[in-house]
């Protein structure tokens, strides 16, 4: 299941007529909510950057017909390097990653290296990423993805050009297309991504039952502490996907924020949100109790009961 990148036409012009220009940074952070495309599109540039005919001739991209493109398409393209720091990214691994770096380009022109959920990386991790990025060389070029930049060291944010995503208008989300999804759903799926597709496809993708969390997050909302408890003890026997309920309470969270009518009540759905990252955080960090995390953590809300 996937969709095609749509929307951030301005962005995407303009990062490609500063690489036309030869005026690209060689290294970018792409900073927006999670699920809007940012990686879509610093993939599209990297395969503008690797393709043999530049991306001139297309509006967005490499020109997808040459054997560089071909071969990034397929994910078989030695000059480009992709990794998911949420994925127990460790310093070792990013020791690894950067050594690639110093060896030549396969097709002679550049090389890309792309670092997804860059905001989950460790502060030792950092600081070894850091030296690289203060002097990339003339052909290697950074693209850190990240939903949360405050989460990075302070000289890592400073050492590269920060470029902002917001979420897709309503007309943008009308025009995607979901592969391997019945097109009578996609309307009302897509209603609850707040403008974040990516992540209701990434829950679609689990077979997870998204309307049945969300109806149970609403009825937390309103202050239903027995459902607050359950619905943290189905997070915890189903922990593989804590990454896909995590998406659902905080695409739930932000829907509500938008129809708050008080300044408490957007006061108390920042702060969850901010203590749903953190807590997501834990979990990746150390070894802790799922049930008992999420128990607090949704209990708290239900007690503040600020649904009318």
């Amino acid at each position: 299941m996937k969709f095609d990148l749509v929307g951030h036409e301005k962005q995407r012009a303009a990062l490609k007529e500063l690489y036309l220009k030869g005026k690209l940074p060689h290294s970018i952070l792409f900073c927006g909510p999670q699920g809007i495309g940012k990686k879509l599109v610093a993939q599209e540039l990297a395969s503008m950057l690797l393709c043999e005919e530049r991306g001139k001739d297309t509006t967005f991209g490499g020109c997808g017909r040459c054997s560089a493109c071909r071969l990034f398409l397929k994910g078989n393209l030695p000059d480009y390097h992709q990794y998911d720091c949420k994925e127990k990214f460790s310093t070792a691994n990013v020791r690894e990653a950067l050594e690639m770096t110093h060896l030549r380009a396969y097709g002679g022109k550049n090389r890309v290296v792309l670092f997804d959920n860059i905001d989950h990386i460790s502060i030792q991790s950092a600081n070894i990423l850091l030296k690289t990025l203060e002097e990339p060389g003339d052909d290697l070029y950074f693209f850190l993805i990240a939903e949360n930049p405050a989460m990075l060291p302070d000289t890592v944010v400073s050492r590269c050009h920060k470029w902002h995503f917001n979420f897709l208008t309503k007309e943008e989300i009308s025009r995607i297309h979901i592969s391997n999804c019945a097109e009578k759903d996609i309307t009302e799926i897509l209603s609850l991504s707040g403008g974040s597709p990516g992540q209701i496809i990434n829950i679609l993708e689990k077979g997870i039952d998204w309307n049945s969390a969300h109806i149970s997050f609403n009825s937390i909302l309103e202050g239903n502490l027995e459902e607050a408890i359950a619905l943290s003890e189905e997070i915890a026997k189903d922990r593989g996907n804590l990454r896909q309920y995590i998406a659902i309470l905080a695409m739930a969270t932000r829907n509500y924020l938008r129809k708050c009518h008080t300044n408490r009540e957007k006061e108390l759905c920042a702060a969850f949100l901010t203590k749903l990252f953190h807590a997501e955080k834990m979990t990746e960090e150390r070894n802790i109790n799922i049930n008992y995390l999420f128990a607090e953590l949704l209990s708290e809300l239900a007690y503040e009961k600020f649904i009318s």
